[in-house]
């Protein structure tokens, strides 16, 4: 129950001793008023004691996502909150775990007797597939303000397991005050405990100071944080009880990491939107149950079998209607991928990881069988290294960047190069024919192979897939998936990129939608434990026709050791050779296991015909020039776009949250590490744009964190700013407490209504 009270109640404690706002961009003239100018953007600073305070680090997303302040007195109705969304809040750093929505239906009653009362909350949340509920009241009496920045409201919440007891397992308040706030969070859970307090006394609008106390016993051995603060105008101050750290709390030279981002039209300023999902509702013989279907699967609190009715819900000027869908569900998916020609010069200072195999240049420069973080400098026309990944499998950064000459490069990859960048889309590789012009005049013209990426859906297989699908490298098995979900072995034949010369043969099923194997088995993990649980993915298929191609011109590069009809077939292929195949063809992986994002749940309609989906849209940001942008200023990278609020590809960098500095991971704690976007992209009509072909659509950071500068402690010492003594502040205990089980039984529907709220979004 611990997880749904910490998805419920996260507040960056430090935004409540928020930074001085920055000034505004300028809105062109003609989109002032439009959602670009109108739409809310949410700043957070987070801080050590963030981290401390992370059961209360989501209330605004949680409690903001239910959009009680759009129903006032609409009655009960259903919100559904995006617990992915929420979580992201935790330092995804713009970078989305790409697992689609995790929805929580929520009932919710918003009242308000008069414009001069209070508004009054009640929220049941229920988890039935942990048995788990949670009941809140909220009583808010003030909006927030420049003089009350979180305004004066008062949230209680008990969590207690459905159907087993009413008592309340976890517990705890939050109670904001026009003179500081108090939290308390308590819960047991077996035989473990966590209890977390805060007093926040604020003196001024901008000057406050307080206590916060973590006690859990999670690791097996009780551990107890605690944190002193205190803020004035332009510094904070934090104690840990050993020493004290200064910060500036000036917005102008603190660092920031957008969670979510909106894209707009750059005409209309209009939200820009994707068919990316739509709200469904599903009934069995236990209730009637609210869900979401997207590009991504099914979300659903409960198993919906293969074949069932589910009801897509749609609204108009009228209200919410329904209309009846076939459900079918796969064991997996089929992705395709179409190669994109790019050159050498658009990798310009984009990084991107690297599997070194054999020792690269003098020294070596590069050790063999390492990963290494790498960019093209298109000005000095090299390789240089950023990075290495160290014994804790982080990437970690290079102080001073490595030059790699060009022959040495080119001599330990003779083959080709390959490598994977989020900011290139994903996988990228270069022919070896074409990286043999390393050592030439014009390298930045070396042709460099992407990827776009697709979902083939079964209804599609019999005309684009008659012949099935042909895998040289990491080439899944049902009997080898089973034996390798039951601990032994691994799920592939052909593992890794060895070369091979034998071909592993597939036929695709349009009626189960699966992949099948030599042993017309499935190729299907269940696996929600151990090595398999995120999923099983295959390695690179091609068409018998593409597996034909590549032959050819393998054989025609003289990259087999003797050219020849037949060289190849001594030699062998690995599921790099895919990239001998002209521009514009595709090859094909199977993905497949337990989770939603692993599968296709498609909604077929009366005729049989499928709902599709669109996939995420690439686009592309030039970085601007300026500091904060480091090497990445005037690069241009590929970033994805899955629908409002969610743009990701941003490069991600690790973060000491003891100090707001860069990792050294010879030294900082795992568990002060937290990763965040390197960079953000700045609310401007001229540089915070993207662009999609020809298309330019403007983006707006909707929800962001702002990192501190760190000071030396002589400068907030000189400010007269100290840290209050923890023995001088009393924290709120369980006897502040209100039980919110006066709210009473989740209410019921006589006929059960569609979701009212999606995310904060009102329909």
């Amino acid at each position: 129950m611990r997880n749904y009270i910490v998805s419920l109640l996260r507040l960056a404690v430090i935004s409540l001793a928020a930074i001085p706002a920055l000034a505004s961009a300028v809105v062109p003239a003609s989109l002032v008023g439009t959602p670009y100018d109108t739409d809310q953007a949410n700043s957070y600073v987070q801080d050590q004691t963030s981290q401390v305070m992370k059961s209360l680090n989501n209330i605004l997303c949680f409690m903001g996502a239910m959009a009680p302040n759009l129903m006032v007195n609409a009655g009960n109705y259903i919100a559904l909150v995006d617990k992915n969304t929420c979580d992201s809040g935790g330092g995804s750093g713009g970078k989305s775990n790409n697992k689609g929505q995790a929805f929580t239906s929520v009932v919710v009653n918003s009242t308000r007797a008069t414009t001069v009362d209070p508004m009054l909350v009640n929220a049941w949340l229920e988890f039935p597939e942990d048995n788990q509920s949670i009941k809140v009241h909220a009583s808010a009496t003030q909006a927030p303000s420049t003089t009350l920045p979180y305004g004066l409201f008062r949230m209680d919440f008990c969590g207690y397991q459905t159907g087993v007891s009413t008592t309340c397992q976890a517990q705890g308040f939050i109670n904001a005050t026009s003179s500081g706030l108090s939290f308390l969070d308590e819960g047991t859970y077996g035989t473990s405990f966590n209890n977390t307090a805060l007093q926040l006394s604020a003196t001024t609008p901008t000057t406050g100071s307080g206590v916060v106390k973590e006690s859990n016993n999670w690791t097996g051995a009780t551990v107890n944080t605690t944190f002193a603060f205190a803020y004035n105008g332009q510094y904070f101050i934090r104690d840990d009880g050993s020493s004290s750290t200064c910060f500036n709390r000036d917005a102008t030279v603190a660092d920031e990491s957008v969670w979510r981002y909106g894209l707009y039209d750059s005409s209309t300023g209009a939200q820009v939107t994707r068919n990316s999902g739509f709200p469904v509702e599903y009934t069995d013989g236990t209730g009637t149950y609210n869900g979401y279907m997207s590009y991504y699967g099914m979300w659903m609190p409960v198993t919906v079998p293969n074949g069932a009715t589910v009801k897509k819900v749609s609204y108009g000027p009228s209200g919410a209607t329904k209309t009846d869908f076939t459900l079918f569900t796969t064991g997996g998916k089929l992705m395709k991928f179409t190669s994109v020609a790019k050159t050498l010069a658009d990798l310009d200072k984009i990084t991107f990881w690297y599997f070194a195999n054999q020792n690269v240049g003098t020294g070596p420069i590069m050790t063999a069988f390492t990963q290494y973080e790498l960019y093209w400098d298109n000005t000095a026309g090299t390789f240089k290294v950023s990075g290495k990944q160290g014994t804790t499998g982080n990437m970690e950064p290079y102080a001073t960047h490595v030059t790699v000459p060009n022959a040495d490069m080119l001599a330990a990859n003779s083959w080709g190069l390959f490598g994977w960048s989020q900011m290139m889309g994903g996988q990228f590789g270069i022919k070896g024919t074409d990286f043999a012009a390393l050592t030439g005049g014009t390298p930045s013209t070396i042709a460099v192979i992407t990827q776009t990426q697709d979902v083939v859906y079964p209804t599609d297989y019999a005309t684009s897939l008659p012949n099935g699908l042909v895998c040289i490298n990491d080439c899944p098995t049902a009997a080898l998936i089973a034996s390798s979900n039951a601990g032994t072995g691994t799920a592939y034949s052909n593992p890794g990129w060895t070369p091979v010369t034998t071909f592993v043969n597939y036929t695709l099923s349009s009626t189960t939608g699966n992949l099948v194997d030599a042993a017309a088995t499935d190729v299907v993990s269940t696996a929600t434990t151990g090595t398999n649980s995120w999923g099983v993915r295959s390695g690179r298929m091609v068409t018998p026709a593409g597996r034909d191609a590549i032959i050819t011109a393998k054989e025609a590069s003289g990259l087999c050791g003797t050219t020849g009809t037949g060289a190849c077939n001594t030699a062998g292929f690995n599921q790099g050779d895919v990239d001998f195949l002209p521009t514009g063809s595709s090859y094909y992986v199977w993905e497949t296991g337990a989770n939603p994002w692993n599968q296709i749940a498609i909604l077929k309609d009366t005729a049989g015909a499928a709902v599709v989906f669109d996939a995420p849209l690439q686009v592309s940001f030039t970085v601007p020039t300026g500091a904060q942008y480091g090497n990445f200023a005037g690069a241009t990278m590929s970033l994805q776009y899955g629908g409002f609020g969610d743009l990701w590809g941003i490069p991600n960098e690790c973060i000491d949250i003891t100090t707001n500095t860069a990792c050294d991971f010879a030294t900082t704690l795992p568990e002060n590490q937290r990763w965040a976007s390197l960079f953000s992209i700045p609310f401007d009509a001229t540089t915070g744009k993207v662009t999609a072909g020809t298309t330019t659509y403007l983006v707006k950071a909707l929800d962001k964190e702002v990192r501190l500068k760190k000071e030396l402690l002589s400068v907030c010492t000189a400010a007269g700013l100290t840290a209050p003594a923890v023995s001088s502040v009393t924290l709120p205990t369980a006897a502040d407490w209100l039980d919110p089980s006066s709210i009473g039984a989740k209410p019921t529907f006589t006929s059960v209504p569609a979701p009212a709220v999606i995310h904060g979004v009102k329909k």
